[in-house]
């Protein structure tokens, strides 16, 4: 069969050569070239066979290789197979020797506790000493030092509890006892949080006077962030879990800071309405100073005492934003006067201005701010505040043309312009009163100075007509 094919292949060159040959040498002149051509193409016969003896050679080098590669597989297989064999017979000796040994493993089990006592002997008997000096160290001040106690006693307890936890019995009285003796530390661990949680109450005025505090209460935290992790994993391994944990201090501090920026916000409210009009005005720029100044402690001495992952900074913005939007939409419940949506509506302007969010000790992207209010809240406002201007401005005018028209009754005759005009004083506080309007509402935002320029234009449409009317009926 290959001898055919082989056959078959040569008489295929064959005649390709012919033809080739036959393309070369169609005109008779070309026969003069025929020594040029015949080296030309054994210039490439040679090149060709050169190319295939290097696919050839390497072909085989690979070829080589891999059954190189097989051998040393083959070997490494045997190997194995006789490594597993001798585990084997290894295992079968060592299960017949656990089942000699079955007398020594209860024994073991039966005194597994012994070691965990010895172990921890000297902290079991000390236990009331290190529960009364880590009480002292914590009234003192001392947190880190009460710490350290409160983590001897809490690991001395729990390595009892797993030890018993591992031997489990129906009689609970071993448990209860530990329990009992152990019982004041979940108290002291209570007093640290107390302490922790002062601190963070008061942060901003900790971190001014005494920064070490700050960062001694976040060591702890870290610390107990640290055992809750450890604890959750023994618990999913082993199913063992220890008294008082997971103590989530790191979360409950954030909500103390939460509580302190919601009073700092609602506890600089001293009057209301009913006490002083200008309240809110008060309160609102109260708000802002205070706002500032805390972002600026947070910016320059917060942000060096917590740790970077906490992102202080950046949760402090956030806090404030989301505690002042709250307030501001509970203050907006109680139903605002005009004068107090003005003052709220300019005030929103002011929040992101350079005189808070914007300010340059901050250097806060107040782009990436989240609105203060929702957008409905603040069109709710506006069109509160256009209803309640229109109507002002309609009684203003109304108020103004009656007065226009009883100096037109009068004796006295008005006032003259240069042009010896007569005039009255009406369309000077019309236009004044616009303007006044104007200037109000370019201190909140563009869109709504282009809403009152429109409703003003409305109403001096309407006037007009109703001036023309009361003029022409006096003719």
């Amino acid at each position: 069969m290959y001898s055919d094919d082989f056959g078959q292949a040569e008489l295929d060159a064959l005649e390709s050569a012919r033809k080739h040959v036959e393309n070369m040498l169609k005109r008779p002149d070309q026969l003069e070239k025929v020594e040029q051509y015949r080296r030309r193409e054994a210039r490439k016969k040679a090149s060709v066979e050169a190319r295939l003896k290097t696919a050839m050679q390497s072909q085989l080098d690979g070829v080589k290789t891999g059954l190189m590669q097989l051998r040393s597989a083959h070997e490494g297989i045997k190997e194995i197979r006789q490594s597993t064999v001798e585990v084997n017979e290894k295992y079968q000796e060592c299960a017949e020797l656990a089942m000699k040994l079955t007398s020594v493993r209860e024994v073991a089990n039966e005194h597994s506790q012994l070691a965990a006592a010895v172990e921890n002997l000297k902290h079991i008997f000390t236990v009331p000493e290190t529960i009364e000096r880590t009480e002292r160290q914590i009234e003192d001040g001392q947190l880190l030092l009460a710490h350290k106690g409160l983590m001897d006693l809490e690991q001395s307890r729990n390595d009892l509890l797993f030890e018993l936890h591992k031997q489990p019995s129906e009689n609970p009285t071993d448990i209860h006892l530990l329990e009992r003796y152990f019982s004041k530390v979940e108290q002291l661990s209570g007093n640290m949080y107390q302490q922790i949680k002062y601190l963070m109450q008061n942060v901003f005025m900790v971190v001014r006077n005494e920064p070490t505090k700050v960062v001694t209460c976040l060591r702890i935290i870290e610390r107990e962030e640290k055992l809750d992790n450890e604890c959750q994993n023994k618990e999913r391994m082993v199913k063992f879990h220890a008294p008082g944990r997971p103590k989530r201090w790191k979360e409950k501090m954030f909500h103390e800071l939460e509580k302190c920026v919601t009073y700092r916000i609602e506890g600089n409210q001293l009057e209301d309405r009913s006490q002083d009009r200008m309240w809110l005005v008060r309160h609102l720029e109260l708000t802002r100073q205070i706002i500032l100044e805390d972002l600026r402690v947070v910016k320059h001495l917060c942000s060096p005492c917590f740790p970077p992952s906490y992102k202080i900074f950046e949760y402090f913005v956030k806090t404030y934003k989301d505690s002042l939007s709250i307030h501001l939409q509970n203050m907006i419940c109680d139903e605002l006067e005009h004068n107090e949506i003005i003052s709220l509506l300019t005030w929103l302007t002011e929040y992101i201005g350079p005189n808070l969010m914007a300010h340059h000790e901050l250097n806060i992207d107040v782009k990436l701010l989240e609105p203060l209010l929702p957008p409905r809240e603040v069109e709710t406002l506006q069109q509160q505040y256009l209803k309640t201007l229109h109507a002002n401005i309609q009684k203003w005018i109304n108020n103004t043309l009656d007065t226009d028209i009883k100096e037109w009754y009068r004796e006295v005759p008005p006032e003259a312009d240069k042009e010896s005009y007569l005039h009255t004083s009406l369309p000077v506080i019309v236009f004044q009163m616009i303007e006044q309007n104007m200037q109000v509402a370019a201190q909140i935002s563009k869109d709504l100075t282009t809403k009152v320029l429109l409703l003003c234009v409305e109403v001096l449409q309407e006037f007009i007509e109703f001036y023309r009317c009361k003029f022409l009926s006096l003719i």
